[in-house]
């Protein structure tokens, strides 16, 4: 499915954007999603989550993603990694904006 320019895989994902996109301009949100962010050799992050996350960070003020391990959800049956993405409103047309390297990927802090 299209989101602007870019093509976004996975109907967990389209959820989330669709969601998001009804949200008001200062509005807050928390997204979890399934799985971790991996990253290329060169601290790009890899796959399908590429265009996810420089969607995200380019319309949104995208506060930190945090990597949940798998047993989380452990004693409701299932095992499986989770993100938490959290949103701090929308960005205002401006610059392009991608989704951070590893080296500069950081989980969230108190500005939620």
């Amino acid at each position: 499915m299209k989101f602007g320019e870019y093509s976004i895989k996975g109907l967990e994902k389209q959820m989330a954007l669709n969601a998001l996109n009804s949200m008001n301009d200062n509005g807050r949100a928390a997204i979890i999603i399934g799985g971790n962010t991996e990253y290329n050799e060169n601290g790009s992050i890899k796959g399908a989550d590429k265009a996810f996350f420089n969607y995200l960070y380019n319309n949104y003020n995208v506060i930190g993603v945090i990597n949940l391990g798998g047993d989380l959800y452990a004693k409701q049956g299932t095992r499986f990694p989770v993100r938490l993405i959290l949103i701090n409103g929308r960005k205002m047309r401006g610059d392009v904006v991608y989704a951070p390297v590893k080296s500069k990927a950081r989980a969230a802090g108190n500005e939620f």
